[in-house]
């Protein structure tokens, strides 16, 4: 059996204590289960980065870095440079998605039918 691709989903983390846990919560509920989910926790003051690390705790497929303030891009530019998955996507942490969002997006992109963009190398990002 051929297992799925791994996909790096990046979720930079600021501010967003009030946020977080739903937008946390539609990306494991995924139905494409093959994700590397990375919070960013990019010098935020209030409890966000605690909740970051309360979620890697309860799912072995999250990972966490914490990182002083550098605003979005950086902290989505460290995430690529962490990513190990064949395909990237990104989530704002104030935002949820639906739980096929992932795996109707593999689907287009592996029949070619979706728009990728190469980023750094042999990796691919998602354009819905």
């Amino acid at each position: 059996m051929t297992q799925l691709p791994l996909i790096s989903v990046i979720v930079p983390v600021y501010k967003v204590e009030n946020y977080l846990d739903c937008c946390v919560q539609s990306i494991v509920n995924q139905t494409y289960s093959n994700l590397e989910i990375i919070l960013i926790d990019d010098g935020s003051p209030d409890a966000s980065g605690a909740m970051c690390d309360a979620w890697r705790a309860k799912d072995a497929r999250i990972r966490v870095i914490h990182q002083t303030n550098g605003g979005q891009a950086l902290a989505r530019n460290h995430g690529i440079d962490e990513a190990a998955g064949a395909y990237l996507a990104f989530i704002d942490s104030d935002d949820w998605i639906l739980p096929t969002m992932r795996r109707s997006q593999k689907c287009r992109v592996g029949c070619g039918a979706g728009r990728t963009n190469c980023v750094r190398g042999q990796r691919r990002l998602y354009c819905p």
